[in-house]
């Protein structure tokens, strides 16, 4: 049995994480309503439900089964992008939030790999704790303002008043460690409050059907030449992936870093 299964059971007094399904939209619609927040843009109904429908929104459910943290990925397949965002969360000392976007991350390069690479902006610098934990906790890298990062999401005028950054190839082999840590550990504990509570995993997919990929993501002979190698477009990363889930030994579109 994976060393990830393990985790993957239901517990009383947990937390339950998953991605969504289109059951989820009504709740998470109301979620966004509920709590609206000036750091969180709201992209409308449309664009809300076709992720939460798509299954490219990631819950997190409080023992009582309401919502309490939801964050989403937004494609832009034009560019070869995909940005994370719309996070929105109404608990607090958890530290959950390396964890949901590494999450992400490791999901949509697994499930739906964009041609490119991801993207987030943060509004700054009121949220500069938040950039700083994406590039310290979470190992995406800080950039210059991006043309093109804010003409896809259509802040051409803000791109100065926010803080840019994308996550490489190379940064997912940190990020499938930050998550399978996580699962491994199968617990969170407040740290305003003292409260530990379980991770109920059991619908959570980079823990069941992913849970081999995401191991030799985090500490297997490809994820570790991933991470030396200078960033590769993640479409071409995802076919070296396959190819060496096949039994392939050679990927010379890996270029170590100097």
């Amino acid at each position: 049995m994976s060393n990830i299964s393990q985790f993957a059971q239901a517990a009383s007094q947990s937390l339950t994480i998953r991605f969504s399904t289109p059951a989820d939209t009504p709740s998470v619609l109301a979620y966004y309503g509920r709590n609206p927040n000036a750091n969180v843009d709201f992209r409308g109904d449309d664009v809300f439900t076709d992720r939460t429908d798509s299954g490219r929104t990631i819950l997190v459910f409080k023992p009582d089964n309401s919502i309490g943290l939801s964050s989403m990925s937004h494609p832009y397949p034009d560019q070869g992008l995909v940005e994370i965002g719309s996070t929105l969360a109404n608990m607090d000392g958890f530290g959950l939030y390396p964890f949901i976007i590494a999450s992400q991350i490791v999901h949509e390069f697994l499930e739906r790999t964009p041609d490119e690479k991801f993207f987030a902006c943060i509004y700054k610098p009121e949220n500069d704790s938040v950039t700083k934990m994406l590039n310290t906790k979470v190992g995406w890298h800080i950039v210059a303002p991006c043309q093109v990062f804010a003409d896809s999401i259509g802040e051409t005028e803000n791109i100065n008043r926010l803080s840019w950054l994308n996550a490489d190839s190379d940064t997912l082999p940190h990020q499938a460690r930050v998550v399978l840590e996580t699962v491994l550990r199968g617990t969170v504990s407040n740290k305003k409050t003292g409260e530990t509570l379980k991770l109920d995993l059991g619908q959570f997919s980079l823990a069941t059907v992913f849970s081999a990929k995401v191991e030799e993501l985090a500490n297997g002979r490809f994820g570790e030449m991933l991470e030396k190698s200078h960033h590769l477009p993640l479409k071409q990363a995802k076919a070296a992936f396959d190819r060496y889930q096949q039994g392939a030994t050679y990927f010379p579109e890996l270029s170590p870093k100097p």
